[in-house]
């Protein structure tokens, strides 16, 4: 398959650079300021997170759960000679353009040509969570960058790789959960189906995410731990919340409603849908996450965008199917 021109790969990292850069660390956006608001209090647990790795903070009074189950991002910024937030920030922004790498392998995997390649790398880049979440000191980022290297390494078939970044990715933010059900349908619709075996990695899989949650938790320097239960005031919370839908809609943007429409043609030629089940069940487990928010967290844009692993992929296919079907009509 065509590979990518160095002029295009070039301008996609150039780009993303200067996409983020209004948002980095939190930074001045200009009339988008009174929609921003304050600084959550998730990016501080994440810098007195980093300042722990680094030894600036003796004990653990500061740090709390779910935050201190998710070091992999402020254990990496703790390297870096800069202060917490730019460090942190500097590694999401590291692991973005690194994200490019998969998502292009993973796109050229689908037997894709090279401009429409260049178009999937181009909706991960101009998107708007890769703007407003990317660098702001959050740690999706790295979580995006997970995801998008696990699911090329899934469907590429390297299946060892695709356990040890998972398990790694454990450590990052406990949202790659997502996977597991998504590797169970990959292995379900696999041409060599083998039963025995394929509940036998199901299993390892779902071993390797309890041992890690499990160490997690019980390495972690917390001093007490929020669980993301259910409650009518949470939801009642998000549902008056503007920024709720705005943020979602946003970030859902047009690889999702691209990945919808792939499905509706999808559902009528089942050739279509049975080649990216995978993807699909992505892109509803991401769909669910983000639905339970509603529920148990401050729902925005961030959880819907883990969908963009599956959802790009799809877009494009959609895109290619409605760009041939015009051409062979005209």
């Amino acid at each position: 398959m065509d590979k990518l021109k160095f002029k295009h790969l070039a301008f996609l990292v150039l780009s993303l650079v200067v996409i983020i850069i209004p948002r980095f660390n939190w930074g001045e956006v200009g009339p988008l300021k009174p929609f921003v608001g304050i600084k959550p209090f998730d990016i501080e647990q994440y810098i007195d997170y980093t300042e722990f790795f680094r030894g600036e903070i003796d004990d653990n009074s500061q740090l709390e759960g779910p935050f201190v189950y998710r070091p992999m991002t402020p254990f990496l910024a703790s390297f870096l000679p800069f202060d917490p937030l730019t460090s942190i920030n500097l590694v999401n922004l590291i692991v973005l353009l690194l994200a490019l790498i998969p998502l292009v392998k993973m796109l050229q995997l689908l037997q894709l040509k090279s401009n429409y390649v260049f178009m999937g790398a181009i909706l991960f880049v101009y998107s708007f969570p890769l703007f407003y979440y990317g660098t702001s000191g959050y740690i999706d980022s790295v979580l995006i960058g997970f995801i998008m290297t696990a699911v090329y390494l899934m469907l590429s078939n390297k299946i060892i790789l695709f356990f040890v970044v998972f398990a790694l990715g454990v450590g990052v933010k406990e949202t790659i959960v997502i996977l597991i059900p998504v590797f169970a349908i990959y292995l379900f619709f696999q041409s060599n189906f083998s039963l025995k075996k394929n509940i036998s990695l199901l299993l390892l899989l779902i071993l390797v995410y309890s041992i890690c949650t499990i160490l997690l938790r019980n390495i972690a320097p917390e001093s007490e731990t929020y669980i993301w239960l259910p409650s009518l005031k949470v939801l009642t919370d998000n549902l008056v919340r503007p920024k709720t839908y705005l943020s979602i809609l946003l970030a859902f943007g047009i690889p999702g409603i691209g990945a919808l429409l792939y499905i509706y043609v999808a559902l009528g030629k089942n050739s279509l849908i049975s080649r990216q089940p995978a993807l699909v069940s992505g892109l509803i487990m991401s769909m669910i996450i983000s639905f339970f928010s509603l529920f148990a967290a401050y729902a925005d844009g961030r959880h819907i965008w883990t969908s963009y692993p599956f959802t790009i992929p799809l877009a494009v296919v959609y895109i290619k199917h409605f760009m041939e079907r015009n051409k062979a009509t005209n």
